[in-house]
C-alpha cells in the first residue's frame, strides 16, 4: 500500500506561478499588492479548484487574495494593523461606530494543528527502495501541532483551529513561521469595529487591507488604535459607507 502525493510541474519543469495558474484561469490582467508565492507544486487531482491552490497558498504564506471593483486579481499579507494610517476615525466624521467580537474567532487561539499534503493510494506493486516512516499508511506527508497554554490559561474557552492543506509547510521552521505569525494575529484578544461615515472624495480611496486608526471615547479607545480594513459596504442613496476593521 505505498502512498504518494499527487502533484505536477508544467511539461518544460518551470514551477507554476500565480501569474500561470491565473491565465489558465482565463484571467491575464494584473496583479495588485504582493503575488501568493509561486507553487513548485500543484496537487494533481481534476476534483481540486484552482480557488483551494490558491486558499492554501495564501494560508501557508499568511495572505488573503480576491478581485477588486476594478476587476484585478489583488493579493496581499495580512497582518497586524502597524505602520501610518491612512485616515483617523473619530466622533467629528463618523456617524456611528459598533464593536463586535470577531466572526468566528470570538476568543483568542491557543492550538493550531494541521495535515499537511495530502496522499493517494498508488497502483505501483514493483519493489521499490523508497523508504518514510508510516508514508504508506498515512494519508498525510505531514502533521504539525503547535500550543500556547499561556494563552489557555488567560482564556481558558480559547479554541484550536485545525487546517488540512494540500500543500502547506514543507519544514518544522516553516511551520513554526507560520504559527508564530498566526498567534500573534489570533493568539490575543481581537475585535471588530464596524464605523458608518459620510461619503467623501477621501474615504473612497480606503481599500482593502489598509490602516485605519480609531479614536472613540469608549471601547478603551480614547487614545487611539490601529485598524485593519477587512470589508467595504457603499450605501450610494444615503452616501454613506460602512467600513468594518479588525484589530
Amino acid at each position: 500500500d505505498l502512498r504518494v502525493y499527487a502533484s505536477t510541474r508544467q511539461t518544460n519543469v518551470i514551477p507554476w506561478s500565480l501569474a500561470l495558474l491565473l491565465a489558465e484561469v482565463g484571467y491575464a490582467g494584473p496583479i495588485v499588492g504582493v503575488p501568493l508565492p509561486d507553487l513548485a507544486l500543484v496537487a494533481a487531482d481534476p476534483g481540486i479548484t484552482y480557488a483551494r491552490v490558491f486558499d492554501d497558498a495564501a494560508s501557508a504564506a499568511g495572505m488573503w487574495y480576491g478581485f477588486d471593483r476594478l476587476g484585478r486579481f489583488v493579493s496581499r499579507v495580512f497582518d497586524e494593523p502597524t505602520g501610518v494610517p491612512v485616515h483617523t476615525l473619530h466622533r467629528g466624521n463618523c456617524i456611528s461606530v459598533k464593536r463586535t467580537p470577531v466572526q468566528g474567532m470570538e476568543v483568542p487561539l491557543y492550538q493550531l494543528t494541521a495535515n499537511v499534503t495530502q496522499t493517494w493510494k498508488s497502483n505501483y506493486t514493483a519493489p521499490t527502495n523508497y523508504a518514510r516512516n508510516n508514508f504508506d499508511a498515512d494519508q498525510w506527508l505531514a502533521r504539525y501541532t503547535y500550543a500556547d497554554d499561556a494563552v489557555l490559561v488567560k482564556h481558558p474557552a480559547a479554541r484550536s483551529l485545525h487546517m488540512d492543506m494540500l500543500i502547506g509547510p514543507r519544514s518544522r521552521y516553516a511551520w513554526e513561521a507560520m504559527c508564530e505569525r498566526y498567534m500573534s494575529m489570533f493568539g490575543v484578544d481581537r475585535s471588530t469595529i464596524t464605523a458608518t461615515v459620510q461619503l467623501t472624495p477621501e474615504l473612497l480611496n480606503v481599500d482593502l487591507g489598509d490602516c485605519i486608526r480609531v479614536q472613540w471615547p469608549r471601547f478603551n479607545l480614547a487614545a487611539g488604535r490601529l485598524f485593519r480594513v477587512i470589508a467595504l459596504r457603499y450605501a450610494l442613496r444615503q452616501r454613506q459607507i460602512e467600513i468594518v476593521l479588525w484589530g
